[in-house]
């Protein structure tokens, strides 16, 4: 239980940290709104959690390899219905925590540029 609890954090980082980066490219908070509507829905529904990953076509699995859901659903399949451990899941949390780390970086180096145009 507790692993998956510390998978779940990992993923919700990563989740905010993509809310803050598409947060970064709104205008406005309506705005931020409907882009955060389709990317959130798709990438939910593309996972792999409705229908199997296997069976979509290969440029689209490589694409949603870039999201966090994907690598979520991997891990929660395999620690919640395997009762996989930690040397199962290593490599989609460390995925986890890189995509989280990567969209946070991203989103501060766009917010650090609105501040540099603003001043």
């Amino acid at each position: 239980m507790e692993l998956f609890l510390a998978g779940t954090a990992v993923y919700l980082f990563a989740v905010t940290a993509l809310g803050v980066l598409l947060a970064t490219t709104a205008n406005s908070m309506p705005q931020f709104a409907l882009l955060s509507i389709p990317v959130f829905v798709i990438m939910f529904l593309l996972s792999g959690s409705f229908t199997p990953f296997e069976s979509m076509p290969m440029w689209l699995q490589d694409v949603m390899y870039l999201a966090p859901s994907t690598h979520f659903v991997r891990f929660a399949q395999s620690v919640l219905y395997r009762g996989a451990g930690v040397d199962v899941v290593w490599p989609d949390l460390v995925i986890l925590a890189g995509l989280g780390a990567l969209f946070l970086a991203l989103a501060l180096s766009r917010f650090r540029t609105m501040l540099a145009r603003q001043a």
